[in-house]
């Protein structure tokens, strides 16, 4: 007995590779992300946090993760006040 096989050809010929391309003229110390020259990282987590269930549960473990069980001061004085 003999399996029937069916195969498909997808054709990559007309896609174009994107180009990365440094900028040695503006080095930041940090990975910028967006398009044009736009810093949209801010934009892109607060879109992604109030669209996504699974985005949101993620966002709020890493900020658990950050701030543990809070910030405190050495002065017990501050302390209220921080809390608010």
């Amino acid at each position: 007995m003999q399996k029937e096989t069916k195969l498909s050809v997808v054709s990559y010929g007309n896609n174009s590779i994107p180009q990365v391309i440094e900028d040695t003229k503006t080095r930041y110390n940090w990975v910028p992300y967006g398009l044009g020259g736009h810093d949209d990282f801010f934009t892109a987590i607060t879109a992604a946090y109030n669209i996504s269930t699974t985005n949101s549960a993620c966002i709020e473990g890493i900020a658990d993760l950050i701030f543990g069980k809070g910030i405190y001061s050495k002065d017990p004085t501050k302390n209220d006040i921080i809390q608010k």
